[in-house]
């Protein structure tokens, strides 16, 4: 599962919002060599860190981040058209305005990146970020990709095009890049994924309360979008939990998550 961090439920991300900012510092920073951004002992941020952004970070079972992005409505301000505008050739889709939200910082930690897990969760992140995008209304995501990383970007199971002809920048090649963020492409990822069910999801402080913490929401989770009810016995504790957060999950009434906390998961 990767959480949608929004203007809504940060305040339940504190630690890990802390922890991203300090990532993104050591990733861009004093990995990367991008001096020009603001950085400081807090970690670094730009003026795109405001509450139109969204972050997506995927956690390890102590709750700790392994890969993270911000996605953002362009009508607000894009890098890519606003800094970069010669990375969008003539005849490319609309780079900025109501149909395209941009991509950008997406990052790994060293943890992750050590225990050599592939790109899996990467691929869950932008994933996410098109379900984030199709559900605000959006027909496609845009970024920069720094020509080092393209072939990374581009093995995944998404139509990553590019905007224009890549350019040097201060730190090497990059090029503009957009995918659509339409439902046939997104059930194209999952699937590739081999996921039933959508990798994103919004937690809210009422799904704490049911479940306990961000591990027991990403169960509960789990159970919504990948029930197994064939290999479950009928009316027992654990097939009512999971049909109680499929129905929690999927009918939008999200009160009614509030009943998992008398299941909890504790049949399993």
């Amino acid at each position: 599962m990767i959480h949608i961090i929004t203007a809504q439920n940060r305040h339940l991300y504190a630690e890990q919002l802390a922890d991203m900012f300090q990532f993104r510092r050591v990733h861009f920073v004093e990995e990367n060599g991008w001096a020009d951004l603001q950085s400081d002992e807090t970690g670094e941020r730009d003026a795109f860190d405001d509450e139109h952004a969204v972050y997506l970070l995927g956690l390890d079972p102590q709750d700790r981040i392994e890969v993270g992005l911000r996605v953002r409505p362009t009508t607000e301000g894009c890098i890519l058209a606003d800094a970069y505008p010669h990375m969008v050739a003539p005849g490319a889709p609309a780079v900025k305005g109501p149909e395209a939200w941009e991509m950008s910082r997406i990052f790994s930690t060293h943890a992750y990146r050590r225990a050599r897990r592939g790109g899996r969760r990467v691929a869950e992140t932008f994933l996410a970020a098109m379900e984030t995008a199709h559900a605000a209304g959006a027909a496609r995501l845009v970024g920069m990709v720094d020509m080092k990383l393209y072939p990374l970007a581009s093995n995944i199971a998404w139509d990553l095009r590019l905007t224009g002809l890549p350019a040097p920048y201060p730190y090497g090649v990059m090029v503009g890049v957009y995918a659509s963020a339409g439902a046939e492409e997104i059930a194209h990822l999952r699937e590739s994924l081999g996921l039933a069910g959508p990798a994103g999801y919004e937690v809210e402080a009422q799904d704490l309360a049911a479940c306990g913490s961000f591990q027991g929401v990403e169960a509960m989770f789990g159970r919504a979008v990948r029930p197994r009810p064939a290999e479950l016995e009928p009316e027992s504790p654990a097939a009512i939990a999971a049909a109680v957060a499929t129905y929690a999950y999927h009918d939008g009434r999200r009160p009614e998550r509030e009943r998992a906390e008398d299941v909890r998961w504790a049949a399993e």
